[in-house]
């Protein structure tokens, strides 16, 4: 299958990041490791705790919900959920314009998932700032504990990025 002549080489390049961006994402997205912590229990060891956006692990009980989440912990889930949202928008627009698209609507198209890309990596971004500036107030049953960051949290943040730089060569697409 030929590509349309539209379809340029930073075109094809802004699909490729857009798409590995969401994947990275997804995986950080969904895994219970944005906060870890070690704590050391006297006769039973040490407790590795894991947090996450939904979930909280531990070595003893295993994982389960936030009985009562913090608003934060409510706001963090929404930029982020949007985030993911709009990132596949943005991917599904960039596939749009790479493999199918016929040349009366291509600019309406690429500035449309533009927009979400940039909008993608702002609410991802947005939501790890939120998180991280609450990181030591997860929980009241941890108070005066401290957390370090986690991978997921970093697959989160770099997918965030991801999104915006593939908007930003979409942009530069426009006007080569």
């Amino acid at each position: 299958m030929s590509l349309p002549p539209q379809s340029t080489s930073l075109g094809k390049v802004g699909l490729s990041i857009s798409a590995i961006g969401l994947l990275i994402f997804i995986v950080g997205f969904a895994c219970p490791y944005w906060l870890t912590t070690t704590i050391e229990i006297p006769v039973l060891g040490a407790n590795h705790i894991n947090v996450g956006l939904f979930k909280a692990c531990n070595t003893f009980t295993g994982c389960e919900s936030s009985n009562e989440p913090k608003d934060w912990q409510y706001a963090t889930a929404g930029l982020e959920v949007l985030g993911l949202c709009l990132s596949l928008a943005t991917v599904s627009g960039a596939i749009l314009y790479v493999c199918v698209l016929n040349t009366t609507w291509v600019a309406k198209l690429k500035w449309s998932f533009i927009a979400t890309g940039m909008l993608a990596g702002s609410a991802v971004i947005g939501g790890c700032v939120v998180f991280v500036l609450n990181r030591d107030n997860v929980s009241d049953l941890t108070a005066g504990i401290e957390y370090d960051i986690g991978w997921s949290f970093a697959l989160g943040a770099v997918g965030g990025i991801l999104q915006i730089l593939s908007a930003g060569l979409f942009i530069v697409d426009c006007f080569v």
